[in-house]
């Protein structure tokens, strides 16, 4: 009996599929879930050691951890590996890919980001996403487009018509990939790595201390949006507001130091947890913009380091250098000594030093070691794993202590829900469970240890539950005292329950004293896109949280109902937060410019000249003409200008993507239907009007994608665009807060 037994177990844990082109290393352990280290054989090779210790880390942990190990695969087989342990008990909750696993550069799929809408007909490797997306959503179908030449790593995809419209994850994942490129030090850097992370599951870290930081340009600089932060943040970690708790919350205004104090800041051994809102590159978080000047000697140096930055530009580009300062002296009335310098080396040198000082580079990271455990860089590209010295690698590949990073591979919108779930971070949920939690886009992934987590101090054991579907369950939990519990519980019966949960999110939103969780409401709301969803708005966009306000500004002008132009120009004129009027201006845009003048022109009257004066009164009126000049005379009358370039055609045509007219839509199904039209042109005007998901006019976009679909004489490019276009206006736009 004792020698079946050990059949068995030698059976269990030894190294299967020789043969093949995997090896899988089973789990040590058994345990509730399970997860899968991927990582490929040259990296097995050079860092085993560390591989081997970290498996062992994370079983101790509470995940039984297989080890699959790959010879050259693409990311198709490495995928269906996955579901194949997905399919095996116990349950697979996520993976981490270690080394140089394949990287899919997704195409034909920007409605799944948050801001990417790059011209596709640029260079193939700027233009895709690097989106891990791939490998968690199981529902999602592409076709193989090729293999990059160059970049031998990035495998091109295009997202098929007859795929999944919308991001639903199945498993979370994370990248454990250097940013040191080819040389020897990646293996090296992996292995110090692994071995940090291990050290930090011993050391069980409460989160006790935080640090905020917010740019320059962003949300506006609105205070007000700035301060709503804070009070959201209070309900997610109030423990940061006890004694014993820290939270530094810092204004990219508050100094002209302001990278020595982040880089200070960030070496505190005690800092838990970092998340920047700023705006960012591949290898730079932009920290400052040029400081306020507080003199006159200082507006001139400004205004001289900005005229040579310009001549330099204009040379780069081969433009007539005499030519570019003609224009500011004939326009500026500036004077010829100001360009001095623009080509001497120690001006360069001084220029550049200048810049340098006032954002925080990769290289920045060879000189300090940062010491929060788990940063979110709410940045564009800071998370782009497909390239060298990225900014979010280097904080992970560093001898500090990060072990975790949430950042995003391309660009990303301002007005996403930057501290969405949070909260949970205080019930010891791992940081992949909360990726697989938050909106789903194609561009954020975690770089580093997924299954890393902090201290539970919440007082409710969320770690084994978070992914069970029982009613029971979440309903109890609705009336949790803790904000950000209630938060999941919502979204958790709304993913249960769907539309017959409607009531009861509108009950939550009127009644609920949490910001958060009444945002998870409207945003559950939304998805379900109601007539009780078009209803809440009337009241959402006086909500006292900014953040509601500015949600309900941008549903109304996607909706493009009228009814809600009063609202909108009350909270234009009248909002105290700045972000909100823009957003409320920006949405004015959207309807019918003459309705939109009568009514802003009778509100207008009945303001006091002291609080509107007749020259911003008169400016406002001129904003709806200049609005439907846009609309009628200039982005639809290139759209049908067969002699116009193609080019400006089709940016015209994509411009309604990021606005949605509401007049535009008949003209945008006119020009789908027209089989005279050039097949790109058409191609993008279906495209575009996917994103008019919760307009009023919806219905027409449907019944038009079926006239394609049924129409035997369509092409198959068309034909698969408008299955797509289809999908999204039934199915939902992928995530509610961010059409």
């Amino acid at each position: 009996m004792k020698r079946k037994v050990l059949i068995i177990m030698i059976s269990f844990f030894a190294v299967s599929n020789l043969c093949a082109k995997f090896d899988i290393i089973q789990p040590q352990k058994f345990n509730k879930t399970s997860f899968a280290i991927i990582i490929d054989k040259t990296t097995y090779d050079n860092t085993k050691d560390a591989v081997l210790t970290y498996r062992d880390a994370v079983e101790k942990d509470g995940l039984a951890t297989y080890i699959v190990i790959f010879w050259d695969e693409d990311p198709e087989s490495i995928k269906k590996k996955i579901i194949e342990l997905y399919s095996r008990k116990p349950q697979l909750e996520g993976v981490v890919f270690i080394g140089d696993v394949p990287i899919p550069m997704i195409r034909d799929a920007q409605h799944m980001t948050s801001a990417f809408k790059m011209d596709q007909e640029r260079d193939r490797f700027d233009s895709s996403v690097p989106s891990d997306r791939y490998y968690e959503d199981f529902d999602l179908k592409f076709d193989l487009l090729g293999r990059d030449t160059i970049h031998t790593i990035c495998y091109y995809y295009s997202l098929r018509g007859d795929s999944n419209q919308k991001i639903t994850k199945e498993i979370y994942s994370a990248r454990i990939r250097s940013p040191f490129g080819k040389s020897i030090e990646k293996y090296k850097s992996i292995s110090d790595y692994l071995y940090k992370a291990v050290r930090a599951k011993l050391a069980h870290e409460v989160l006790d201390n935080a640090l905020i930081y917010t740019g320059y340009g962003y949300h506006s600089e609105s205070l007000t949006t700035w301060s709503d932060e804070l009070v959201s943040l209070r309900e997610q970690f109030s423990n940061l507001f006890m004694p014993g708790g820290t939270l530094k919350f810092i204004r990219f205004s508050m100094s002209r130091n302001m990278k020595g104090i982040l880089m200070n800041e960030l070496k505190n051994k005690k800092l838990d947890f970092a998340l920047f809102h700023a705006h960012g590159d591949n290898e730079v978080q932009y920290l400052l913009d040029d400081p306020a000047t507080e003199n006159i000697s200082d507006n001139v140096s400004w205004i001289q380091r900005f005229l040579r930055s310009k001549i330099r530009v204009a040379q780069s580009r081969k433009q007539d250098v005499e030519e570019a300062k003609n224009y500011y002296k004939k326009n500026y009335n500036i004077p010829e000594s100001w360009f001095n310098g623009t080509f001497e080396d120690s001006v360069i040198k001084t220029d550049s030093i200048y810049g340098f000082n006032l954002d925080l580079h990769s290289d920045d990271l060879d000189r300090f070691n940062p010491e929060a455990k788990f940063v979110i860089f709410d940045q564009c590209f800071n998370g782009a794993f497909h390239t060298d010295n990225y900014v979010s690698g280097r904080y992970v590949f560093n001898a500090g202590n990060t072990i975790a990073a949430y950042a995003n591979s391309v660009n990303v919108l301002q007005d996403i829900w930057a501290n969405e779930f949070l909260g949970l971070l205080n019930c010891g949920v791992r940081v992949g469970q909360l990726h697989k939690l938050r909106s789903q886009y194609l561009e954020n992934h975690i770089i580093g240890d997924p299954t890393f987590h902090f201290k539970n101090i919440g007082g409710f054991d969320l770690i084994n539950i978070i992914d069970n579907n029982e009613i029971k369950t979440w309903k109890k939990l609705l009336n949790n005292p803790e904000p950000e519990i209630r938060n999941l519980a919502v979204l958790k019966l709304y993913l249960i329950l769907g539309n017959k949960f409607e009531n009861e999110l509108v009950r939550i939103y009127g009644m609920d004293k949490s910001y958060n969780v009444r945002l998870q409401a409207l945003s559950c709301l939304a998805s379900l896109n109601s007539e009780a969803f078009r209803e809440i708005l009337h009241k959402a966009i006086t909500d006292p949280f900014g953040t509601i306000r500015v949600r309900s500004a941008m549903f109304m002008g996607n909706v493009g109902d009228n009814e809600f132009i009063p609202d909108l120009i009350d909270r234009m004129l009248n909002d105290a937060c700045s972000r909100v009027s823009y957003t409320t201006k920006n949405s004015l845009t959207f309807f019918d410019q003459d309705i939109v003048y009568d009514i802003l022109k009778n509100k207008l009257e009945k303001y006091s000249d002291f609080f509107i004066s007749d020259e911003t009164a008169k400016m406002l009126l001129n904003s709806t003409k200049r609005s439907k000049e846009w609309l009628f005379d200039d982005m639809l009358k290139t759209m049908w200008d067969s002699d116009a370039k193609p080019r400006q055609r089709a940016n015209s045509i994509r411009t309604f993507r990021n606005y949605n007219f509401n007049q535009g839509v008949p003209e945008l199904i006119k020009f789908a239907l027209n089989t005279d039209q050039p097949k790109n042109l058409r191609i993008a005007s279906i495209e575009a009007l996917g994103w008019f998901y919760y307009n009023l006019r919806s219905e027409d976009i449907i019944e038009a994608m079926y006239k394609l679909i049924n129409d035997p004489s369509t092409e198959l490019q068309i034909k698969n665009e408008a299955i797509k276009t289809k999908t999204r206006i039934i199915k939902g736009c992928n995530v509610a807060l961010t059409p």
